[in-house]
């Protein structure tokens, strides 16, 4: 168990509306990024590769049509 597996069920509320549009996992790193870390930490969270993050990541922007990391964060709420 991860020290901030605590705090994603924290932060999953805001994603929900997302839900349709980001499978769980995508749902999850999306959350991280919002959270603003980078795609190694995300990638030692979650057990991954950099690579599947940095994949992962552009799913995400393409599917909420996010031009940035930034633009994650605002689609999730938070600044």
């Amino acid at each position: 168990m991860h020290a901030l597996d605590a705090e994603l069920v924290l932060v999953s509320a805001p994603a929900a509306s997302l839900a349709p549009a980001l499978p769980g996992a995508e749902r999850d790193v999306a959350r991280l990024v919002a959270r603003g870390l980078s795609n190694r930490e995300i990638a030692a969270i979650r057990g991954t590769s950099t690579r599947t993050v940095a994949n992962q990541v552009a799913a995400i922007m393409k599917k909420l049509g996010a031009a940035s990391r930034v633009a994650i964060a605002a689609r999730l709420g938070r600044r």
